[in-house]
C-alpha cells in the first residue's frame, strides 16, 4: 500500500530541504534556484509553493538542517578517537569535503553578510552557538551551549574556522597547509 497523501507531502518538504541544504552549501543560495532544487528532488517547480511560501523560508529550513547535521557529526566525532575532543573536531574539519558538505559557516557566510535573507542570521546565530558546543563538549564551561569560562576555546574555535576559510579562498596549497598546522598546534 503506497503512502498517504499526508506522509507523501511530508516526506516531500523533509526531500526538498535536503536537496537544498546540499545544492547551497556546494553553490550557495543566490546561484541555487527553486527549479534546481525541485529537479534534484525529482519534483517539479509548481509543487514548490505547496511547501514553502518563498526562497527565503527554504533557505532558511536548509541552513538549520545543515547545521544541525554538523552538529551532530561534531558530537559523533568528538565522541570518538583519542586525544582531545577539540583536535579530533578541527582535524576532521580541516579535511576538504565535496560542496554539498561543506561547513554552514562557510557555505551560507556570504549570504548572511549580504543580508539578503531576513532571519537566516538567526538560525546562523543559533547554528554556530550548537557547533560551539559541539567544540567544546567534555568541557565544564559549556552551560546551555554557550561556552562561559573558556576564551581559549573560543579563540580555538575561532581559529579554526578562519583558517578553514582563508584556506579555502587563498588557493594556497602550502598556505592552507601552514594556517591548518598552526591551529592543530594549539591544541
Amino acid at each position: 500500500m503506497g503512502r498517504s497523501t499526508k506522509e507523501q507531502a511530508e516526506h516531500n518538504r523533509v526531500l526538498i530541504i535536503e536537496k537544498a541544504s546540499e545544492l547551497f552549501r556546494a553553490r550557495g543560495i543566490d546561484d541555487v534556484g527553486v527549479s534546481d532544487v525541485m529537479k534534484a528532488a525529482g519534483l517539479t517547480v509548481g509543487g514548490f509553493y505547496k511547501h514553502f511560501s518563498s526562497k527565503e523560508e527554504l533557505a532558511k529550513e536548509a541552513a538549520r538542517l545543515a547545521f544541525n547535521h554538523s552538529t551532530h557529526g561534531w558530537h559523533k566525532i568528538g565522541a570518538t578517537g583519542a586525544g582531545s575532543i577539540q583536535k579530533n573536531i578541527a582535524e576532521h574539519y580541516f579535511v576538504p569535503k565535496e560542496g554539498r558538505k561543506r561547513c554552514p559557516l562557510m557555505a551560507f557566510g556570504s549570504d548572511l553578510l549580504n543580508h539578503d535573507y531576513p532571519g537566516l542570521n538567526s538560525d546562523a546565530a543559533s547554528g554556530i552557538r550548537s557547533l560551539l558546543a559541539a567544540f567544546a563538549s567534555g568541557s565544564a564551561e559549556v552551560k546551555a551551549g554557550v561556552i562561559t569560562d573558556d576564551n581559549r576555546k573560543l579563540a580555538m574555535f575561532a581559529a579554526m574556522v578562519g583558517a578553514n576559510y582563508l584556506s579555502e579562498v587563498s588557493g594556497d596549497a602550502d598556505l592552507s597547509a601552514r594556517l591548518k598546522n598552526a591551529v592543530l598546534d594549539m591544541f
